[in-house]
């Protein structure tokens, strides 16, 4: 599995290399990238990051908000269900969350989850290294950690959400991901220039 993953991601990788490439010498945005990327694959481009690095079985969408991927995920967020967001892009969104509770307490028992998902989630999280500690215990043996973030090194991303707690850019999370030890780093890409990067792990 981790092997056939490893070959999707690279594979990946360099199709959104491609992409990147071709639309910067028309000084792209992020928002038009997005849009030309969607048009091209029919796809967003954070979401195709997640799509392709699912492994087979239970899924989680920390952090889901109103944007629970996949739909057949089980989704954790503070937010119950209906329950409108107050920040950032979740402002007025109401929650899909299946679960309440919080990624520094997965309320699961351990080796629960082949994937775990973060999408724009892991920057609201008060204990990075808590965090990490619990999605290894909650995945299963060589279960799949997906995260999608915003690119500190590229945007303002403290004052883009007054309720992000960290900063990251691909850098100081693949240390992070390093120094709290138990993962083995997939890939780590930007998924939107300007705007955010992605990282999948494989737990040891």
């Amino acid at each position: 599995m981790k092997e056939r993953l490893a070959i999707l991601v690279i594979k990946l990788i360099k199709q959104l290399e491609l992409f990147r490439r071709k639309l910067e010498k028309d000084g792209t945005s992020a928002g038009i990238y997005k849009r030309k990327f969607i048009k091209k694959y029919g796809i967003d481009p954070e979401k195709k990051i997640v799509s392709e690095s699912l492994k087979v079985g239970k899924i989680l969408d920390v952090g889901c908000g109103g944007g629970k991927f996949p739909k057949d995920a089980i989704g954790i967020d503070p937010r119950p269900k209906g329950v409108k967001g107050l920040h950032g892009g979740q402002s007025g969104v109401p929650s899909k969350a299946d679960v309440v509770g919080y990624a520094e307490n997965l309320p699961f028992t351990p080796r629960s989850f082949d994937t775990i998902i973060f999408r724009h989630s892991f920057e609201h999280v008060s204990d990075p290294v808590l965090v990490l500690n619990e999605v290894k215990r909650i995945l299963r043996g060589k279960g799949i950690g997906i995260f999608i973030i915003p690119d500190d090194s590229s945007v303002d991303t403290i004052n883009l959400d007054r309720s992000h707690k960290h900063v990251y850019t691909p850098e100081s999370f693949r240390r992070l991901v390093e120094a709290v030890g138990g993962f083995e780093i997939i890939g780590n890409i930007i998924t939107v220039p300007e705007w955010s990067f992605g990282c999948v792990v494989c737990k040891k």
